[in-house]
């Protein structure tokens, strides 16, 4: 499931606060396309052909973990690079369709998964926490609250 919007206005306003010009790309994700841009954001169709080169000209790019994702670090593309780890509620597994319960971070793990050495930082998000600090965090690239890599046995 996609982070609800106030998650995304809420970074966006951080990124803004912080000096950054910050797109929302219109393409959407597994729920459709995008309606309407983030407020105070740009609005961007940020297809597959032009990902690699616009990623790098921007240097820094936060998403899920998704195809475009997977595509940016399998290519090896040269910009900072936050992917928020989407967790489920407390007690509760991710669920892939008709396959058993999986961890969470393995399943969306661009680590894990090997596609590359980085130079992304993996989050993981709640939602329903409150996320104000690790907002923060991934906002000014800040590591403290990254995953740590590899994890500890």
């Amino acid at each position: 499931s996609p982070l609800p919007d106030a998650f995304w206005q809420a970074l966006a306003d951080e990124l803004h606060r912080l000096g950054y010009k910050v797109f929302t790309n219109m393409v959407g994700n597994n729920a459709g396309p995008r309606a309407a841009p983030l407020e105070g954001t740009s609005p961007i169709q940020m297809t597959v052909r032009l990902a690699v080169p616009l990623v790098e000209l921007a240097g820094r790019f936060v998403s899920m973990s998704n195809g475009m994702s997977a595509l940016l670090v399998a290519c090896g593309v040269q910009a900072q690079h936050e992917l928020l780890i989407l967790l489920p509620p407390e007690g509760e597994t991710v669920s892939i369709t008709d396959l058993p319960p999986v961890n969470a971070f393995t399943s969306q793990s661009m680590r894990f998964a090997a596609l590359g050495e980085g130079p992304w930082r993996e989050f993981a998000v709640r939602p329903g926490d409150d996320n104000s600090e690790l907002i923060k965090a991934v906002a000014r690239g800040d590591l403290s609250r990254a995953i740590e890599w590899p994890p500890k046995a």
